[in-house]
Formats: structure tokens, C-alpha cells, sequence
């Protein structure tokens, strides 16, 4: 018989998990490398994206944030990545279900 498995939540700031989907969503696009700007990628623009859309956030947490959604851009889109990785939101449902 299996025993269910306890997630206990690791992340210390629920105010920026509660904005991640919502970040992700919104700057997905600048992290691919098709899309550039003159050869330059568009990566330094999430962060001006994440401080106008939420500028409540201090400094740090925009650069966790920015930093969150490229780590997760990189592991969704890496060569041999498999096609059905766990979306934030579903990974979000399945810890408030415990």
C-alpha cells in the first residue's frame, strides 16, 4: 500500500509564488533565442517587465523572480526536455491539495 507523499513547501517568500504563474506567462517569450534584438537577447528586459508590472517588489525579490522564470524557462525547453513538464500552476494545485 502506498503512503501518501508529504510536501512540505520549501520557499520562504509565498507572496512571490503567489505572482510567479503570472510572471512566467508574461515573460516567457523574451527568453527564447530566436527572438532577439539586433543579435542581443531580450533577457534584460524581463527585469523591467517584472518592476513595472509589479512595483511593490523590492530589488531582490524582481531578481528571484527573473531568475525563478529563466531556471524554469531553461529546464521546459532544453534539448530532451520532455514534452509534458509540470506547468508552475500544476506543481501550485498539487501542494495545496496536501
Amino acid at each position: 500500500m502506498n503512503s501518501p507523499v508529504i510536501v512540505h513547501e520549501r520557499r520562504r517568500d509565498l507572496e512571490l509564488r503567489a505572482v510567479f504563474d503570472a510572471v512566467y506567462a508574461r515573460v516567457e517569450g523574451f527568453f527564447d533565442p530566436s527572438h532577439t534584438w539586433g543579435g542581443a537577447p531580450l533577457t534584460l528586459w524581463v527585469y523591467r517587465v517584472v518592476r513595472e508590472s509589479y512595483p511593490q517588489l523590492d530589488q531582490a525579490q524582481v531578481h528571484t523572480l527573473v531568475a525563478a522564470t529563466q531556471r524554469v524557462y531553461r529546464a521546459r525547453h532544453a534539448p530532451g526536455a520532455p514534452a509534458h513538464a509540470i506547468a508552475p500552476a500544476a506543481v501550485a494545485t498539487a501542494n495545496e491539495a496536501d
